[in-house]
């Protein structure tokens, strides 16, 4: 009964909490909308208008130069999305001022709104927007300033992008959950025309989830730097790297490793590729492909011993390779289904690396991890069906 009253005392907090907030966001909209309509006032006053006085202003036309109140004139509002400590003010009305000369929209200041402190949101989503493609500083200045009519700091929405990398490495620093099953692999970078790795780990399990570790090298210390972070899982899915397996016997000995059966199927063709004729290596691949897939050990067992009867030494070799990607038939008997192939990982790799490709490479180590810690959350996001930009953009508020 205690337990309940306090639940209930604790919601109610909430509520009047919510309330609140939401109170102080629209006055504090209204009082902006104000204060800003005032200082247009003092430029361009509504009243005779056309009597107005040619007296010189501050405003600045890209194409005319300084203009004075005579050559300019109103033309509306545009709409804004304006972070504050309360939270997101939706649909802020700022005024809209053009050049009568040439019809240029001008850059405006407001006394209300500190060029070095503000936080435009939209400015903010379309800078992670462009960032995430991959764009450079460079073209989303341009970019950006073409689409917004007035001064929103691009440089402050930039660096605010990046310490919202900064949060959000924080942030899964502290929350690596256990899983059942891990997959891994590593994509390669480049930071200041430098090789660099991302070392992937993902969580087979609904809801799957992404994590990336910047690292110089992709050797057995690398990746038991990277793993030590995680709770012991009950398998492992990889391409048979032998960092990989090396670092997981190492730091989680008796663990289950499942090599990715399509990983083995390229590594055996490419290996007999030449050696034997191509008619006879499609036999091959099928054959293998068959023993990799039939989900039966002794059924596996028996085709590969038709295959060292067949190949010989070469035989015995792929059945050693193939002994490598039955895992996931023994662990059926302890109820735990391991998935087959890295192939949900090799799409984040894809993924990543068309993200990256236009940037090439990174200015320094935390623009890169900046950039992964985002591409991150963005991805896990994706696979939970849930819009990755809103999301994204909370981190901020």
């Amino acid at each position: 009964m205690n337990n309940d009253f306090a639940d209930e005392v604790i919601r109610q907090k909430k509520i009047v909490e919510e309330g609140a907030r939401k109170a102080a966001l629209k006055a504090k909209k209204e009082i902006i909308e104000m204060l800003i309509e005032a200082e247009i006032e003092e430029i361009l006053p509504q009243r005779y208008a056309k009597k107005r006085e040619g007296k010189q202003t501050t405003l600045i036309c890209p194409n005319c130069g300084v203009r004075k109140a005579n050559q300019i004139r109103r033309d509306g509002h545009y709409k804004r999305k304006l972070i504050v400590s309360e939270g997101i003010i939706e649909d802020l009305r700022v005024p809209r001022i053009e050049c009568k000369d040439c019809g240029h929209y001008l850059k405006l200041t407001f006394k209300i709104l500190d060029p070095k402190k503000r936080y435009w949101k939209d400015v903010e989503e379309e800078v992670l927007s462009l960032y995430l493609r991959g764009v450079s500083y460079r073209k989303i200045k341009m970019i950006v300033g073409r689409k917004m009519a007035s001064r929103m700091g691009i440089t402050t929405g930039w660096q605010r992008i990046q310490r919202i990398g900064r949060k959000l490495r924080e942030k899964e620093e502290k929350n690596y959950k256990k899983a059942d099953i891990l997959a891994l692999d590593e994509v390669a970078l480049r930071v200041k025309g430098e090789r660099r790795w991302g070392l992937l780990v993902r969580t087979m399990e609904e809801p799957s989830q992404i994590q990336m570790f910047i690292s110089p090298f992709k050797d057995k210390e690398s990746w038991e730097s990277a793993l030590s972070r995680f709770p012991q899982p009950r398998a492992v899915v990889s391409d048979g790297d032998r960092a990989i397996e090396s670092a997981v016997k190492e730091i989680w000995p008796g663990v289950r490793m499942q090599r990715c059966i399509w990983h083995i199927l390229r590594g055996i063709s490419l290996e007999m590729k030449g050696k034997i004729p191509s008619e006879k290596l499609r036999e091959l691949s099928q054959r293998v492909r068959e023993a990799l897939s039939s989900g039966d050990l002794s059924l596996a067992f028996q085709k590969v011993k038709d295959l060292v009867w067949d190949y010989g030494e070469a035989g015995y070799q792929i059945g050693l390779e193939i002994g490598k990607g039955l895992e996931y038939i023994r662990a059926r008997r302890s109820g735990l289904e391991i998935p087959q192939t890295t192939s949900l990982l090799e799409r984040d790799i894809k993924e990543f690396r068309r993200r990256v490709r236009p940037m090439d490479g990174f200015f320094s180590e935390e623009g890169a991890r900046n950039f992964s810690a985002i591409w991150v959350k963005m991805r896990n996001l994706q696979r939970q069906g849930v819009d990755w930009l809103e999301g994204i953009m909370k981190e901020a508020v």
